[in-house]
């Protein structure tokens, strides 16, 4: 009773009205309390001392209790609870005299409270606590929550509003009419289509479901031109010229109540800008410049005259100046800063990153197996490259524009062995070189394993493996000896 009786004076010195005190010294005075567990009941008492726990006024009505409550001296800190205030010092050579000093001053301040004003860069502060605390705690969300909100529930809150409006001695809207205003100003929000698409579930039971709602019985009308006002887009600095155009809309009037219906269009008119420096970026492979912020300069990695790389030769290509349009600017005339790009011609290109291989990936094949190599050029020019191709097995062939026709090279090994395959690409710019290596063994027919068939123990015993046909090479032979699942020995 005694904090009450303290907090009272300080909320009136920090400016709050006489109704709101005294609403708040009947809300933490004269509190039932009981305990129940289970089926059992302790008798009531009246509780006049604390806040109620877990009320979301306690710690703010601590706060501006204690707001005064603070160290004189740098080297003392306060830790503030509201059963365990604690004095933190820091002592130094021994001298206690700054400490004990705020201990005293500390337990002074518990019986005769002096404190300044509370301010806010200077200026004292004015609390409404209804409307920003209750208010916005009850009606958090009240869009969605009310509409299925049980009456039992509505008149519990609503009592809770009676009871402000009681204490405060003004009135105060109540939750029906803020849930009709807030539900009101979405509705407005999403009313140019007056079948706005809803997702949700029906029941527990059902799966997503998309719900067209019609808010047309929400309004009385049908908007005209009357009930609509221009305005035009702008950016943060007042900049007219968005993306390269100026545009202009029009929305509806704030204090028009109509439907706005499928025919309503915002955009009215738009026009292009003239081109100026802000419609242009740096292109790929340049960056602005530290010193001149306005220009572009290429980055060392990058040649701006290099042929792209799908560049032929009798083909023309265009370099950049540094400079592109942003992407969508649709500004025209004015500035260009990529009309003196200059034009080439495609060089000649050697080839570059060549590469063969077998279709199906496959590195081991039988005689007599149908094989088709297929050759890969990443860069370089392609139409007047000659492909040279070494099979291995003394087949030789000359190829040209092998890369782009895409034609197979097709062959058939008839002998078993190892073979390199060659395949050489070379222009007038230059040359470049690809090998592979392919295996052709003869498969598997018979495996005859030769062991005596007794032995003494501890006794050291030959096993030979005699396979079928035998010049079958690379073979790999896995031994299984007595009952285990795994092999021993790899041969």
């Amino acid at each position: 009773m005694r904090a009450i009786c303290i907090l009272y004076p300080k909320l009136d010195r920090l400016g709050l009205n006489t109704s709101l005190c005294n609403w708040l010294l009947d809300f933490l005075t004269g509190r039932p309390q009981a305990v129940r567990v289970g089926s059992n009941t302790s008798r009531t008492i009246i509780l006049n001392t604390g806040a109620p726990q877990g009320c979301v006024l306690s710690p703010l009505l601590f706060t501006l209790l204690t707001h005064d409550c603070t160290p004189l001296h740098s080297s003392n800190l306060f830790i503030k609870f509201a059963d365990d205030t604690t004095v933190v010092g820091l002592i130094s050579n021994g001298d206690e005299t700054n400490y004990r000093s705020e201990v005293n001053r500390l337990a002074l301040w518990r019986v005769h409270p002096q404190h300044a004003p509370l301010t806010i860069n200077g200026a004292a502060v004015e609390r409404t606590f209804y409307r920003g605390t209750l208010e916005s705690i009850l009606s958090s969300s009240i869009t969605v929550w009310y509409g299925s909100c049980t009456a039992s529930c509505r008149k519990t809150l609503q009592r809770i509003v009676r009871t402000a409006e009681k204490i405060i001695g003004a009135p105060l809207p109540s939750l029906y009419d803020i849930y009709c205003t807030r539900l009101t100003r979405k509705a407005l929000g999403i009313a140019g289509d007056p079948t706005h698409p809803v997702f949700g579930h029906i029941s527990y039971r059902s799966d997503w479901e998309l719900v067209k709602v019609d808010f047309r019985q929400s309004f009385p009308r049908q908007c005209t031109e009357s009930d609509y006002e221009s305005w035009q887009l702008t950016d943060l600095q007042g900049e007219k010229c968005i993306m390269g155009q100026e545009r202009t809309f029009r929305k509806r009037k704030d204090t028009a109540f109509c439907i706005k219906g499928k025919s309503y269009t915002s955009a009215l008119t738009s026009k292009p800008c003239t081109c100026t420096e802000k419609d242009f970026n740096c292109d790929y492979g340049f960056e602005r410049s530290h010193v001149e912020s306005d220009r572009c300069f290429a980055d060392f990695w990058y040649d701006p005259d290099s042929p792209p790389e799908d560049c032929h030769l009798g083909q023309n290509y265009k370099s950049s100046t540094g400079y592109r349009k942003v992407i969508s600017n649709t500004c025209e005339g004015g500035l260009n800063k990529q009309q003196s790009s200059k034009q080439h011609s495609c060089p000649l290109l050697p080839p570059k990153g060549l590469q063969v291989g077998i279709k199906g990936q496959m590195l081991a094949v039988a005689p007599g197996d149908d094989i088709t190599f297929i050759v890969h050029q990443e860069q370089g020019d392609t139409s007047t490259t000659k492909y040279q191709v070494d099979l291995g097995d003394g087949v030789r062939a000359i190829y040209q524009n092998l890369t782009v026709t895409d034609e197979p090279i097709q062959h058939r090994y008839e002998k078993p062995g190892v073979y390199k395959v060659t395949v050489k690409a070379e222009n007038m710019a230059g040359h470049d070189k690809a090998t592979m290596y392919i295996q052709v063994t003869a498969p598997l027919q018979e495996v005859h394993l030769e062991v005596i068939p007794i032995a003494g123990r501890n006794h050291e015993v030959n096993m030979t493996a005699v396979v079928l046909p035998t010049e079958a090479n690379m073979t790999v032979f896995y031994w299984w000896i007595g009952d285990s699942l795994q092999y021993m020995l790899e041969t």
